[in-house]
């Protein structure tokens, strides 16, 4: 069934992002183990990056340097991401306030516009919303189909799944296949509540429903249960669900990549890195060709994702 198959996806997008978080604090927690932070003189900063390159400079700078702004990138990632798309749900969802009406046995926020539109959305209270339109097109039996598909979302609280998926994906960039899971993970949430839907009204009922809606817009933060591309699944055609090996291979080299050095750090920890030498570092982060590697990298996972 697409509910199991979306659940067991789900866990293993969570699985694969807790990878990365353990490996990227890991990292973090041993490069800081190997810095010595202790605050410089203002003469010796000026110095350090006067030098570009110091000769005393100790081999765990680099790696040391890049794990702390791998760190903050992910910190920087999550937070804009998770609050970007908390303001755009809280913003979407007051424009599309409505009395609440009973219908199909349901409670509903009720829209008042012509256009056809449901969805679920709301991440600590999921709600489901209609417009009038919706209301005004469907019969009695569609519009209990339309219902039932939104009453799986809410109760498997959709929403709030894809916002999680959505915020790890854009703060762990360099694992593709979370990027991929998180987008196939809407698909087959949307597969798991039609087949709730066809459970309750019957096959045909849902698949009239859906084509009355088209190119409907919802909030950001919304799950859109009736969407034309649904209908190819009521016709039978397989739900692709698996992630591809090549996203997968990537992420499993960076969460392995991140472990190692993690590793090399622990092993050098009896050695400090000065604080000087790593702002000497960051000084000379411009002319560094394994930071401009590791933006040729950031760019390539991120089209890795757009392809799946």
């Amino acid at each position: 069934m697409a509910s199991a198959r979306a659940s067991r996806l789900y866990r293993l997008a969570l699985a694969l992002a807790g990878a990365g978080l353990f490996a990227v604090v890991a990292g973090l927690v041993t490069a800081a183990g190997t810095a010595s932070l202790g605050v410089p003189s203002f003469a010796a900063l000026a110095a350090a990056c006067k030098a570009v390159v110091p000769d005393d400079v100790e081999p765990m700078v680099l790696p040391a340097a890049v794990v702390g702004a791998l760190g903050v990138a992910v910190l920087l990632r999550g937070g804009f991401s998770a609050w970007r798309r908390l303001r755009d749900d809280r913003r979407s969802r007051a424009a599309f306030e409505g009395p609440e009406v009973r219908l199909a046995g349901e409670t509903l926020t009720l829209i008042a516009d012509h256009a056809p539109r449901a969805f679920c959305a709301g991440w600590l209270r999921p709600r489901i919303y209609v417009s009038a339109g919706t209301v005004e097109r469907l019969n009695a039996s569609e519009l209990e189909a339309v219902v039932a598909h939104e009453q799986h979302h809410r109760r498997r609280r959709d929403p709030v799944r894809i916002l999680l998926l959505d915020v790890l994906a854009d703060a762990l960039f360099f694992l593709p296949a979370l990027g991929v899971a998180a987008c196939r993970y809407r698909a087959l949430a949307e597969v798991a509540a039609d087949e709730a839907a066809v459970r309750r009204s019957g096959r045909e009922r849902l698949a009239s429903a859906l084509l009355s809606f088209n190119d409907a817009q919802a909030p950001d933060g919304a799950v859109v249960g009736v969407a034309p591309e649904r209908v190819d699944h009521l016709l039978g055609e397989p739900t692709r669900w698996a992630l591809p090996m090549l996203a997968l291979l990537a992420s499993s080299l960076a969460v392995t990549g991140l472990l190692a050095v993690a590793a090399v750090l622990l092993l050098a920890a009896d050695s400090p890195v000065g604080s000087s030498i790593l702002v000497a570092q960051s000084c000379m982060a411009i002319l560094c060709p394994p930071l401009a590697v590791a933006g040729m990298l950031v760019i390539g996972a991120s089209r890795l994702r757009s392809r799946f």
